[in-house]
């Protein structure tokens, strides 16, 4: 039936990667499963992606019993928390970008979640209520934050909407988690990544990111009620200009790193297999707000 969002049916595979995108935001349309079989039919045999299984470990930081704590004051050893790893495995399945560069998406289990905090969790924000149950469908989500040299590699591209800046971060490593980028950025690097893959990759909604982060646990962390810099890169020290004290609730102080991580340098990830869900690298949820707002008063 002629062009469709700027394509004719002769032109295929969409030339550009504008064009590409446009087909994956109608993922009801014969185009798009016609985009999907291609990409099948002609992928080399290690990107075409399938979920397997892998092993990771999910780290726990639980108080210490009586008798424990008592049996440590007699060692000179007061220690009140201490932390717990077991092995656990789910379902991931591997990107593979140019120059060997992997994106490892992990599956995200559909389920319901208590959304939210309750009013006397230390250190809630108002907007934290009330709670409320939310249901999530299953997603896959990256098992890492995005890496500088993940990043780099998809700034490469052409560009969908707007430039993005290679190389923006303030601490430089390849493994380092990408940071100093915006909302428009992220959902730039979304669109490329899409119309490059042939599959649809976006930002997450609140609430599955938090359902994501929470992975079945209620508590402040997943890790459990408190935290620790053994398990996350935060300052663990006191903080003066903020009244910071350095721990959460009764939870241990630790070291202030003053820079950013490698994604893999803390073992310990949450039970759907996600890792750096707390610490490292933050962002201004405010901030982030005001691009998405003002991104959807914009006309298309």
């Amino acid at each position: 039936r002629g062009r469709r969002h700027g394509v004719r049916r002769g032109d295929w595979p969409p030339a550009t990667l504008r064009e590409r995108y446009n087909y994956l935001k109608h993922p009801t349309s014969a185009a798009h499963r016609l985009y999907h079989r291609y990409h099948w039919a002609t992928a080399e045999p290690g990107n075409r992606a399938r979920p397997r299984t892998f092993e990771f470990t999910v780290a726990t930081l639980e108080r210490r019993t009586g008798q424990q704590q008592r049996s440590r004051k007699q060692q000179n050893q007061v220690a009140e928390w201490e932390i717990h790893r077991q092995s656990q495995q789910a379902y991931r399945f591997i990107e593979a970008l140019p120059e060997e560069v992997v994106l490892e998406m992990v599956a995200i289990p559909a389920g319901t979640f208590l959304m939210g905090s309750p009013e006397d969790e230390p250190q809630r924000y108002g907007s934290e209520s009330p709670q409320h149950e939310v249901t999530v469908e299953a997603f896959f989500m990256g098992r890492y934050p995005i890496t500088q040299a993940q990043w780099r590699t998809v700034a490469a591209w052409p560009q969908v909407e707007r430039e993005l800046n290679a190389n923006p971060s303030r601490f430089k490593d390849d493994d380092r988690p990408v940071e100093r980028v915006s909302w428009y950025d992220a959902t730039e690097f979304c669109a490329r990544l899409s119309a490059y893959t042939g599959r649809e990759y976006r930002l997450p909604a609140e609430a599955e990111w938090e359902y994501a982060c929470r992975a079945g646990t209620t508590t402040p962390f997943h890790f459990g009620e408190t935290i620790a810099t053994e398990l996350a890169n935060y300052r663990g020290t006191e903080w003066e200009e903020v009244g910071g004290s350095g721990s959460y609730g009764d939870g241990p102080k630790g070291e202030y790193r003053e820079e950013t991580t490698p994604v893999d340098h803390v073992e310990g990830a949450n039970a759907f297999g996600l890792s750096d869900m707390h610490g490292n690298a933050t962002f201004s949820r405010r901030a982030w707000e005001r691009d998405r707002d003002r991104s959807h008063a914009l006309p298309p």
